[in-house]
């Protein structure tokens, strides 16, 4: 599970890092390539779930439809990157956590949930790939909006996908 868990807070790094080079403005401001949605929505989307999941170790729980939606983390650079960063830190010690049983709670319908059995490494590379999804849309913001921005090869991508850009260089 150490894998996963370095994996995830890579991500984290890497998001931060990025984060920091947009302007305190632009962090909250409407993009039309984001259909008038702004960085900082995305970031605290991000945010949301490994908060699901943290929550869900301490209840037995996890469900990702309840989310807190916060948006002083869309609004607030600096809180944003703080808050990730702290989360991260959260998500180290997570190793002795790796066999107690979870339950992912999903909607059936309108008005119930649906329950299945689940673990925490399951779950962590879910929101990691949850993560890369949401980065590869900011890679899109950065590249239209803040072309100034110096972005990582591997910022939004996929690690199957490094992989084989990596093996595919060697190939040709």
């Amino acid at each position: 599970m150490q894998n996963e868990i370095q994996n995830f807070t890579g991500l984290i790094n890497q998001l931060t890092n990025h984060i920091n080079q947009i302007p305190e403005t632009g962090y909250s401001e409407k993009l039309p390539i984001f259909a008038g949605t702004t960085i900082g929505e995305h970031v605290r989307h991000i945010y949301n779930f490994p908060e699901c999941l943290l929550k869900g170790i301490q209840t037995g729980i996890v469900n990702y439809e309840k989310r807190t939606r916060n948006t002083k983390l869309e609004l607030n650079r600096e809180y944003a990157v703080d808050s990730l960063l702290e989360q991260a830190n959260y998500i180290l010690n997570l190793e002795h956590y790796e066999h107690i049983p979870l339950l992912l709670e999903t909607w059936a319908d309108d008005e119930t949930f649906s329950r299945m059995n689940t673990n925490l490494k399951r779950e962590l590379h879910y929101i990691t790939e949850h993560t890369i999804h949401h980065m590869a849309i900011l890679r899109l913001g950065f590249n239209f909006h803040f072309p100034e921005i110096e972005i990582d090869g591997s910022f939004g991508f996929a690690y199957s996908t490094i992989v084989y850009k990596e093996k595919s260089k060697i190939i040709q």
